[in-house]
């Protein structure tokens, strides 16, 4: 099995440039509230609100109903994804998996991240630049969140 993982801005900065290339017009600062969706015909039927379409000839606003032809659909408006349950047929409620997320952003300037298993743990160590330090750290130190916190 092949597993493609990709963060979100780096999918979507492929996708707008893709679609650019294509020659698609690129709809920006739109709110749209999909009434339906026809899969069969290739179809999305919405109301667009403060459309500023980026084409020849500047900028267009308005509101106003429009049928979007779709070769391709990427349902991607958040959690509470209206356009999800609308292409699905299905309900958007939250379902409980027991799982839990938890992320950390890190300058990668001065910082490397290593991480590895360790029997049934996962080892995560951050090794950062510490330039001016003349002591040595055999063993783990308390560290006041100050001095943390002007780290990272």
């Amino acid at each position: 099995m092949a597993l493609l993982v990709i963060h979100r801005p780096g999918l979507r900065q492929i996708l707008l440039e893709e679609a650019k290339a294509g020659g698609a017009a690129i709809l920006l600062s739109t709110t749209a509230e999909v009434h339906r969706t026809d899969i069969n015909g290739g179809f999305i039927y919405a109301t667009v609100i403060d459309e500023v379409v980026m084409a020849a000839g500047g900028p267009r606003h308005g509101r106003k109903e429009r049928a979007f032809p779709a070769d391709l659909v990427i349902a991607a408006d958040g959690q509470q994804s209206e356009a999800r349950a609308l292409l699905t047929g299905q309900s958007n409620q939250p379902v409980p998996t027991g799982k839990m997320v938890n992320r950390i952003l890190i300058g990668i300037d001065r910082t490397l991240a290593v991480g590895y298993l360790l029997k049934d743990v996962f080892n995560f160590v951050l090794t950062f630049s510490s330039e001016g330090e003349s002591e040595v750290f055999l063993r783990t130190r308390e560290v006041e969140e100050e001095e943390l916190r002007a780290v990272f």
